[in-house]
């Protein structure tokens, strides 16, 4: 299935560094997967931000990212640094906007240097990190 015929202008912008395919899952209303492929660009973090607002707004609040194709390697350069830790912050701020709609955003298959940089920040309990898709999908239905 198309990005676009599950959140419709979704792929409208694309992004050179980061990829992102969609997978609706049925079984759990307002339920979507983002598959996250690539690594975070100077560029990306906004419109990773308007993409997923998107997503919201058709009422897919409850949402799972897949990171296992993702390359979180810090980088020595100042201007991705401030990409990642944005893009962190965008996940809290989705956290924020699907919570108060019955929403939670849930993280799979997370890179060991992803997760350890979510510790470095305290951000680790803050998450729902879970080992995989049926885990996460199971984390919805409690």
């Amino acid at each position: 299935m198309k990005n676009n015929s599950i959140v419709p202008g979704f792929d409208d912008e694309k992004d050179k560094h980061l990829k992102i395919q969609l997978q609706k899952i049925d079984r759990r209303a307002g339920c979507l997967v983002l598959y996250l492929n690539g690594h975070f660009g100077v560029q990306s973090t906004q419109l990773f931000q308007k993409r997923l607002a998107k997503a919201i707004e058709w009422g897919y609040v409850r949402l799972i990212f897949h990171f296992a194709k993702m390359d979180f390697r810090w980088p020595d350069d100042d201007e991705l640094r401030e990409a990642i830790t944005d893009f962190i912050g965008s996940l809290a701020a989705f956290i924020k906007a699907v919570k108060p709609r019955g929403g939670a955003v849930v993280l799979i298959e997370v890179p060991p240097d992803f997760y350890e940089l979510l510790q470095l920040i305290g951000f680790e309990d803050y998450f729902n990190i879970k080992e995989n898709l049926k885990e996460a999908v199971s984390f919805f239905a409690q």
